[in-house]
């Protein structure tokens, strides 16, 4: 819900030459229809049946933590700990 997508004017609610997908906001799956979304439309402010719908999300990488990034926390806890600057309660409460 609220997820970015792209929807399929159909051809008999657009001109000739006219874009072929509007951009708009996921709200739903249609109760009413089969394999269909409703969507918000961006440009009429209008909410919008669409049975061809392009999920913006699925091209947004996630961000991963690498091994390097897994040594350098490591690293630096262990520094800390050795310095004497760790909380003991805090290492206590953290999962391992």
């Amino acid at each position: 819900m609220g997820c970015a997508v792209q929807f399929h004017d159909s051809v008999e609610r657009r001109q000739s030459w006219a874009q072929r997908a509007l951009s708009g906001w996921y709200i739903r799956t249609s109760d009413e229809h089969y394999r269909c979304h409703c969507v918000y439309n961006k440009r009429t402010k209008a909410e919008r049946i669409s049975d061809t719908v392009i999920f913006k999300h699925e091209y947004i990488t996630q961000p991963t933590v690498t091994p390097h990034d897994v040594l350098i926390k490591a690293i630096t806890e262990l520094t800390t700990t050795i310095n004497g600057k760790t909380d003991v309660k805090e290492l206590i409460g953290r999962p391992c």
